[in-house]
């Protein structure tokens, strides 16, 4: 970017010449911790629900599928906002440093969980069967390429990681064009979604949730305005369970209806965008939450977040379903233990030290001149 363009950007945040201030308060934002929290929770108790009895329930799936949908909008929210510091900071080559950090926050503790589901025989989720390991399929799960080899995915939550890494590869070029080129982020997303629709995404499903991925650029390009109304911390807590209760039953009643696989897939693909696209316009107008008590736990559970969406299927079927014989109380003891311990574990021995390591990679590449901030230590997937 040039100096102008960085001047730009700076008089857009209301900064001058330091980012310390303004990227400390971007990153610990309580909004942010409570939208990832809501979503990793979502997706754990949908899948907790199903593994004790209520697999059958259309509904209870569509509630672990909308967690999904809100960590694509805060993904791509969130990492906007890491590549506005990384331009920010002067040291340069900001595409490549994005594309290192991301790589070390993202795959590590993926091949590591796919490499011992492997070796273990775990299930693709505690009621199903095990996925056999072939090396294609270890192999693609491994770089998550599994939407491009048809493999399936080794264990259920990494079928949204190959999405994930995809849109990482796009969403510099997305940067560049709401903040560089000033594109209206609307009209990309519009131009997202008349690419990216039906029957095309639906032949290929590669590119179905890159709509779901630009909500979350409306939604930073809308923090932009500082002018912009506020509502209540309240309201975010109102859109998002009122959003996941609306999404739940529409995305129920089409599983029920037996409707063709073809118009099925497309207007349940129509749903993911919609409800994405209402999350990714609202959540810049709600105000910071004031509750001390519920950030700070939002905030821990945001930290062990990736470890939980990795992890928790494992402690579910060694814990609840392995053994059955074993009496409820002592597996659902070792239930929760587990589900409290296994994300801080790999927290602390696998994902943090690989994200100090990427950082510290990356920053080679950026000029020495400029000061090397701190390593954010929140757990952003």
């Amino acid at each position: 970017m040039t100096d102008s363009g960085v001047a730009l950007l700076r008089s857009h945040r209301g900064t001058g010449a330091k980012r310390s201030d303004s990227e400390s308060q971007s990153r610990q934002s309580g909004n942010l911790d409570i939208v990832r929290a809501f979503a990793v929770s979502t997706v754990f108790f949908g899948h907790l629900l199903e593994t004790t009895g209520l697999r059958d329930s259309p509904l209870v799936g569509s509630f672990a599928r909308y967690g999904v949908l809100v960590f694509f909008v805060h993904t791509s929210l969130v990492l906007m906002r890491s590549i506005e510091r990384l331009e920010l900071d002067g040291r340069g080559k900001v595409t490549l440093r994005f594309y290192i950090r991301r790589f070390f926050r993202i795959y590590p503790l993926s091949i590591a969980c796919v490499l011992v589901v492997a070796a273990l025989a775990v299930p693709q989720m505690p009621w199903r069967s095990v996925i056999r390991p072939t090396p294609g399929v270890v192999l693609s799960n491994v770089l998550l390429v599994q939407d491009f080899t048809g493999a399936p995915s080794i264990l259920a939550p990494l079928w949204s990681l190959p999405f994930e890494v995809q849109m990482y590869l796009v969403l510099p070029l997305c940067y560049f064009l709401v903040v560089r080129a000033r594109v209206n982020a609307f009209i990309v997303w519009a131009a997202g979604v008349l690419l990216f629709a039906p029957p095309l995404s639906i032949v290929r499903n590669l590119v179905g949730y890159f709509p779901c991925f630009l909500a979350g650029v409306i939604a930073y390009a809308l923090s932009f305005n500082r002018d912009r109304p506020r509502v209540s911390g309240k309201f975010l807590f109102v859109l998002l369970v009122v959003s996941c209760g609306i999404y739940t039953g529409a995305a129920g009643w089409l599983q029920t209806n037996g409707l063709n696989w073809h118009f099925h897939s497309m207007v349940q693909l129509l749903c993911d965008w919609g409800c994405s696209f209402v999350i990714g316009i609202s959540l810049p107008y709600c105000s910071e939450v004031a509750m001390p008590v519920l950030r700070k736990g939002a905030h821990l559970l945001a930290t062990y977040s990736y470890g939980v969406y990795l992890t928790h299927v494992p402690i579910m079927w060694a814990t609840l379903l392995l053994f059955p014989a074993l009496p409820a109380v002592l597996r659902w003891t070792l239930f929760v233990s587990g589900a409290f311990l296994a994300p801080v574990v790999v927290y602390r021995t696998i994902e943090h030290p690989m994200m100090n390591a990427g950082y510290r990679i990356a920053e080679r590449f950026g000029s020495p001149s400029a000061a090397v901030a701190r390593i954010d230590q929140k757990s952003f997937r």
